[in-house]
């Protein structure tokens, strides 16, 4: 039952109109970001509409490939979350990552918090396997969406991956978020993150049906970073046995996702284009195919700069995750501060003038050359 359907008259018509202008705000900031971005205004006067923030470096897990600094085990403090709070009325998207979130103490009280506002659609991302009951009710009852970190779907695989994890718990999580989405008609998306390493790049097939069985929205299939696992890697220093083998297991990939109703990505497609391309060329080095793609990108507008904020542990903000330039500190200033300070104008300025080359990082200008 609605908390407010025992109120007085005049209570209910007060929170009706709250509702009614926080939706006119929303939408009118939404309106004009949209706007702004278009014209490349270099100092806002709308809000960004998305958010990440990295609230900590803490895992219950020591993946083999994570490139977390081990480290650095810190949280975002929770009195620089609170400064994020005056933005909420302005997003309508948020993504809180790690780490893992459900180690950090503070967390329920910042979901909920954040749920308030119906327009934002909360993103996790996780390995679910802290995900009790109370927070399989919560999901289902919120709207969230839910990326799950998930490299391999047969035991052996997923456990050598994933050190200090069982292959029984993930299913058991699996089946008991389901039980409550099912209870509560829940429709918000559950994804699949999957990184394709050496290991476990001939299991790829067997993710569909497990999509399937668990049901997942979307699988997405990434590539392994070079600096973090090198024996692992075959993209970078390409291994032509296992792209062949890609090359031809991905479109049936494709196909059996299409028929469960499955979305489905990979996110190193082109890298394996460009590869079979470059083959065959007598001055191909390993790697130059990525420098080339780098280096004769036509993606030189970059939106982040003037749509989200993005908020690390140790509060340092940037533009997106990839990014090297810091534009901000919670520390020192509000987000409000930071949003049109000196750095974050840079940024505008400099993608605007098709000088992205000079300030964006390596990494994301080969994705973005991917999205083009």
């Amino acid at each position: 039952m609605c908390k407010y359907n025992s109120c007085p008259l005049e209570l209910k018509q007060e929170h009706y109109h709250e509702e009614a202008v926080r939706i006119k705000n929303f939408n009118s900031n939404k309106e004009l970001n949209a706007l702004e971005t278009r014209e490349k205004k270099i100092i806002m006067e709308s809000k960004p509409v998305k958010l990440m923030a990295i609230l900590t470096r803490r895992c219950n897990l020591r993946c083999i490939m994570c490139p977390r600094v081990r480290d650095e085990e810190f949280n975002l403090p929770f009195d620089l979350t609170k400064k994020l709070y005056t933005f909420f009325p302005y997003l309508e998207w948020v993504s809180w990552q790690g780490g893992e979130v459900f180690l950090v103490d503070y967390f329920k009280e910042l979901f909920l918090e954040t749920a308030k506002y119906p327009h934002i659609k909360q993103h996790i991302m996780t390995n679910g396997l802290l995900i009790n009951r109370e927070w399989a009710k919560i999901f289902s009852q919120s709207n969230v969406d839910l990326l799950y970190s998930i490299d391999g779907v047969t035991k052996d695989i997923y456990e050598f991956i994933r050190h200090g994890a069982k292959f029984e718990d993930l299913i058991k999580r699996l089946e008991l978020i389901n039980e409550f989405r099912g209870k509560y008609g829940s429709t918000n998306r559950m994804d699949i993150n999957a990184i394709v390493m050496r290991c476990n790049y001939k299991t790829l097939s067997l993710f569909p049906d497990f999509c399937r069985k668990y049901n997942f929205t979307s699988l997405n299939l990434n590539f392994l970073c070079h600096s973090t696992l090198p024996e692992q890697d075959i993209l970078i220093n390409p291994d032509f046995n296992a792209l062949s083998y890609l090359k031809e297991i991905i479109p049936q990939i494709r196909n059996r996702c299409r028929e469960y109703n499955i979305g489905f990505k990979c996110l190193f497609e082109f890298r394996l284009e460009s590869l079979w391309q470059n083959h065959s060329d007598s001055n191909f080095t390993t790697g130059s195919c990525l420098v080339k793609e780098h280096e004769n990108s036509t993606s030189d507008y970059c939106i982040y700069p003037w749509t989200m904020a993005v908020i690390e542990p140790n509060g340092k903000v940037k533009p997106s995750c990839e990014c090297e330039l810091s534009i901000g500190d919670l520390k020192e200033n509000t987000l409000e501060e930071i949003w049109n300070g000196r750095n974050m104008q840079l940024y505008r300025s400099m993608i605007s003038n098709k000088r992205s080359k000079e300030i964006c990082s390596r990494q994301c200008l080969i994705e973005k050359n991917n999205d083009a």
